[in-house]
């Protein structure tokens, strides 16, 4: 796998493909996005999100209006020559799953403290219909890490996943830090309570109004 964990800024390549996710949202995914004025205007922060399709970061970057956001994916694709590369220009990073990946946990400590955004997906794996999954820690790891607060946001697919899909996107109020219960060096126990502070907010948004196969 390769990537630079040394290396942390906003790459050019994003903002020149950004006009492709507004393309995106606007002819094939069309979305509905509630709650944009619960978007920080600056600082580092993590946004978490149930997961469903490959175009959920696009939909969220058209929501942030192309305000980059690095998105942790699986260590997986950067095994591909071709994906790798085209995921790290736009400003992804690679976590090994199923283990305490510290590297990657610091990367997106580090991103935080510089003032950047990180994206995660707590359930891991996209889910196969408009369903929530169960939520990792990771979220809760690296918001620990860097003492960073919690952007909450649920989105969901209309009917089956193909072009003209109608999606809603809800973004909840800031989590601070304080409120996750995490102490200096928390605990499992504390790591366990603020995830599911974390996923509670997701499964709130998301059952204002689930979308409908």
């Amino acid at each position: 796998m390769s990537f630079n964990f040394e290396k942390y800024k906003d790459h050019k390549t994003f903002k020149i493909l950004y006009p492709l996710a507004y393309l995106l949202r606007h002819f094939v995914y069309k979305a509905k996005i509630i709650g944009r004025e619960n978007i920080p205007e600056d600082g580092g922060f993590i946004v978490v999100c149930n997961h469903i399709h490959a175009v959920d970061p696009a939909q969220i970057e058209y929501a942030f209006k192309g305000r980059p956001i690095h998105f942790m994916g699986k260590s997986e694709f950067w095994e591909n020559p071709v994906i790798g590369p085209i995921l790290t220009k736009l400003n992804g990073f690679p976590v090994v799953r199923g283990k305490a990946d510290l590297k990657a946990l610091r990367y997106a400590a580090e991103l935080l403290r510089r003032g950047h955004i990180v994206g995660v997906f707590p359930e891991g794996t996209r889910q196969k219909k408009n369903e929530l999954g169960r939520p990792k820690r990771g979220a809760a790891l690296i918001a620990r890490e860097a003492h960073a607060d919690i952007l909450p946001i649920s989105i969901c697919y209309e009917g089956k996943l193909s072009t003209r899909t109608k999606a809603t996107m809800r973004i909840g109020k800031l989590i601070r830090y304080e409120s996750l219960g995490i102490t200096e060096g928390g605990d499992s126990h504390e790591l366990n309570g603020a995830t599911e502070v974390i996923w509670n907010a997701v499964t709130a948004l998301w059952e204002e109004g689930v979308c409908k196969e």
